[in-house]
């Protein structure tokens, strides 16, 4: 449960200097950037809350989560304009993560871990969902607890499911060459 005090966590840095952080507050978020110049601007605010915000590699673009519409979705807006707003998620989606190439969001839902192939750009597109794997991993809910490697062909979840001591390293979940 979230606090009732405001709770600020800086998140990264736009292309422009802007800095993004999450603001929890009565139990729901939004999130906000500073520019270069200390101004703070309102990035997704609404009557839902709003939570783990990640920039794409080249900083243009802000993946994030809301419950705006009930569910957990995750979406992708242009940064810092924030003129648009494309559905990442179909089912439900938490924690999402940029591959380092810009091209794949990948989140979680109910235990899996699913890809999305993405083409930012004017006509900012979205591809098919494309199942990963499963597993019992720790969730955080505001920040993801795992990465993409470099070039988007492995995955390093960090959390160890409690009935173990074991550490699960899924490599190539894709079984690319």
């Amino acid at each position: 449960m979230i606090g009732t005090a405001d709770t600020e966590f800086p998140v990264g840095w736009g292309a422009n200097g802007e800095v993004v952080f999450w603001r929890s507050t009565q139990n729901r978020g939004d999130i906000f950037y500073r520019d270069a110049g200390g101004a703070e601007h309102e990035f997704a605010v609404s009557s839902g809350d709003e939570r783990s915000p990640v920039l794409s590699p080249d900083g243009h673009w802000l993946a994030y989560v809301s419950d705006e519409s009930g569910r957990r979705e995750v979406y992708v807006r242009p940064f810092p304009s924030g003129d648009g707003r494309w559905q990442i998620s179909s089912e439900g989606g938490i924690e999402p993560r940029w591959s380092r190439h810009g091209r794949e969001i990948v989140y979680r839902d109910r235990g899996w871990f699913l890809g999305v192939q993405v083409a930012p750009g004017p006509e900012f597109t979205v591809g098919a969902v494309d199942s990963l794997f499963q597993g019992s991993f720790i969730i955080s809910g505001t920040r993801a607890q795992y990465d993409v490697s470099a070039d988007g062909s492995e995955l390093l979840v960090v959390g160890v499911p409690p009935e173990s001591r074991n550490i699960n390293v899924t490599l190539n979940p894709r079984g690319l060459p």
